[in-house]
Parts: structure tokens; C-alpha cells; sequence
């Protein structure tokens, strides 16, 4: 497996790799690069971008979303990012 993150899998945008200092501990979480998508920021963090990626790029079956997932995607009503209106 490389380290490529997988597109967001609520808007197909790309997805990106942010590192944040918590007290001298360099933590790596990955989200998606899309500010107005509900997938921007993730809440886990990993000591290794490999962790986040690994996180990032797992998939659950859609059949059995939670729901989050679900509440997400019945916001996104089928658009595509571009369709989405501007993060105010």
C-alpha cells in the first residue's frame, strides 16, 4: 500500500495531510482539501502520516453508513463539489 490518499468519499475532492503541534507532539491527521465539504476537518489524530493515510484511505460499505455518514450525504443531495455553495 503507498502512502497516495484516497479522493473524499463524500465529495470526490482531494484529500490532504495537516500536521498541528499539540504541547511539542507533531500529530498528522488527514481530510478532506475542500473547505465547504463536511469531510474538511478530521478530528483523529496519528504520530505517523502513514497512520493518518492508512485512517484516511479505509472504507466502510455504504450499505452499512452510520449515521454521520448518512446525515452527510443527505446534505450533499447528490451535488458535486463544484454545485456546492461557497464555505460563508
Amino acid at each position: 500500500m503507498n502512502d497516495e490518499l484516497l479522493p473524499c468519499p463524500f465529495c470526490g475532492g482531494a484529500a490532504t495531510i495537516e500536521e498541528t503541534d499539540l504541547l511539542g507532539d507533531i500529530r498528522k491527521s488527514a481530510g478532506c482539501g475542500t473547505e465547504h465539504c463536511q469531510g474538511y476537518q478530521s478530528t483523529l489524530t496519528f504520530a505517523t502520516r502513514r497512520e493518518a493515510v492508512v485512517a484516511w484511505n479505509t472504507r466502510s460499505d455504504p450499505k452499512e453508513d452510520g449515521p454521520l455518514i448518512k446525515r452527510i450525504r443527505i446534505n450533499f443531495k447528490g451535488r458535486t463539489v463544484e454545485e456546492l455553495p461557497p464555505r460563508s
